[in-house]
């Protein structure tokens, strides 16, 4: 019996040695940059790289195109989509957060498929669908599911309205996503059928704070100011402007609140800080060729304030890193001829901004892996 033993309680202190190790390796992993770039032959695809840019690795080298991608909130898989031609034929893909194995999950004959948005427990997937009609011309999104272990695929709503920007609550319960048809933002949820109406013309997708409690969303706002009088007039007259500004709704309290400045600007792309104190998004000035900057502000509205002031360059929507110290965004140069986006990091604490990847785009961070 104890020849027996032995060696199975060796193999077991081997196996539990080595989960042991490969969870250290992952905790001590630093954190990592996604972006998409062109390979060498001209291809775009998804890279991988470290804060310092130095430790740059390419995750897929894909015949066709990468156009989108999205990393599973437990940072262990990302999913991501190839476009054969422009007749709708995207493939949506999966592999781990190395990218040593890729397995197709979906392939969109007759139709465009993007917009991927996961679900906080990283089993499913929303995306936007977009079926050919005879003559080949896109028609409406809908919203479908895609289990990632079934790779069952089916419709969101039941009604087959169209919709736009899905976003999950991160417990899970409600779904946020944009109505054409109703020029609005509804909010509705799985567990008592709840459902709000936002009005919200754009069609941006809206931030959940982490509590499930709240979103911040933009929508079309007008703004009076008064304008003094000229020759032809003696008496102040007022210019009603249509702005787009940021919103907060309050689930509990079903009250909206207005974060935006009332003045005639566009704010959009908003994210919420980790723990839910800031909220970063981008700021410009309407019926004007002004750059979009990044801007910060409480999470009451005050306190507002811009981390960029360079009107040759355009930034991109923001993204938090884990600890709140870092926002990752894509960076463009509108008066340079032939420019090229790049991936920068802006240091919170002293503003400092370092160029990441050069001749790249749509950056994101990968998640640190979940403990299974």
């Amino acid at each position: 019996m104890r020849r027996v033993l032995l060696p199975l309680l060796s193999v077991a202190l081997l196996g539990a040695g080595l989960l042991l190790w490969r969870a250290l390796m992952l905790c001590n992993e630093p954190p990592f940059v996604l972006y998409l770039a062109d390979d060498a032959q001209g291809v775009t695809q998804l890279f991988r790289t470290t804060l310092d840019g130095t430790a740059v690795t390419q995750l897929t080298r894909s015949p066709h195109p990468v156009t989108e991608y999205a990393p599973a909130p437990d940072g262990r898989t990302i999913v991501y989509l190839t476009s054969a031609q422009a007749g709708g034929q995207e493939t949506i893909w999966l592999t781990n957060r190395n990218g040593r194995s890729h397995r197709a999950l979906l392939h969109c004959t007759d139709a465009f498929c993007h917009n991927p948005a996961w679900s906080p427990d990283s089993r499913r997937l929303i995306y936007e669908r977009r079926a050919l009609d005879a003559a080949g011309i896109p028609t409406r999104p809908q919203l479908w599911w895609l289990d990632v272990s079934t790779q069952e695929s089916v419709p969101v709503l039941a009604d087959g309205r169209p919709a736009t920007n899905p976003r999950l609550s991160p417990d899970m319960q409600w779904i946020a996503y944009h109505s054409p048809l109703d020029e609005g933002i509804w909010l509705y949820n799985f567990i008592d059928g709840r459902a709000r109406l936002l009005a919200s013309e754009p069609g941006m997708p809206v931030a959940w704070h982490a509590d499930s409690q709240s979103v911040v969303y933009s929508a079309f706002n007008s703004v009076d100011w008064p304008v003094g009088g000229d020759e032809h007039s003696d008496e102040e007259h007022r210019h009603v402007n249509l702005a787009v500004h940021l919103f907060i709704y309050h689930i509990p309290q079903q009250r909206s609140q207005q974060l935006s400045a009332p003045v005639v600007i566009e704010d959009s792309a908003p994210a919420w800080s980790p723990d839910g104190r800031w909220i970063a998004f981008g700021r410009r000035q309407v019926r004007t060729n002004a750059s979009r900057q990044l801007w910060l502000t409480a999470a009451d509205g005050t306190e507002a304030r811009p981390l960029t002031d360079d009107p040759a360059l355009t930034v991109g929507p923001p993204h938090w890193s884990l600890d709140g110290r870092y926002l990752l965004f894509q960076r463009f140069n509108m008066q340079e001829a032939n420019a090229q986006p790049a991936i920068w990091l802006l240091e919170l604490a002293t503003g400092a901004q370092t160029q990441l990847a050069a001749n790249a785009f749509l950056p994101t961070w990968l998640p640190k892996p979940a403990d299974k």
